[in-house]
């Protein structure tokens, strides 16, 4: 997305949460935190997969970790997006299956790193 199109939406957010502040006498901060939470949890554009997702994920994958290929169990998989901010982002074929070691190399992540890195995958969009 071109950095003209973030600055509208940015700016039509602002004013859709000082609108929605005044409609409901609520502070801002609180209308954009709320604002926040719900499009976390949004199952088709939010950022977090729900658990029905990521079993659909492992099924499509045949239950096979997308790192080393081995069999993978739904209590030890870690899900990485393969793209993210595209329609259907916890779609199976975009939501992939890791062991958590293959995921941390998929991530470039060190040892006892508190960050996961970049994915070397990523397509940017």
């Amino acid at each position: 997305m071109e950095n003209k199109h973030r600055t509208k939406i940015r700016q039509a957010v602002s004013v859709l949460v000082e609108k929605l502040a005044e409609e409901t006498g609520c502070h801002a901060e609180a209308v954009a935190d709320v604002a926040f939470l719900h499009i976390q949890k949004h199952p088709s554009w939010g950022r977090n997969s729900t658990e029905a997702q990521k079993r659909a994920s492992l099924r499509f994958w045949k239950e096979r970790c997308q790192g080393c290929g081995e069999a993978l169990s739904r209590a030890e998989a870690v899900f990485h997006h393969l793209r993210r901010r595209i329609p259907d982002q916890h779609a199976p074929e975009n939501l992939l299956p890791y062991h958590p070691g293959c995921h941390d190399t998929e991530h470039g992540a060190k040892k006892a790193s508190l960050s996961k890195g970049a994915s070397r995958r990523k397509a940017r969009v």
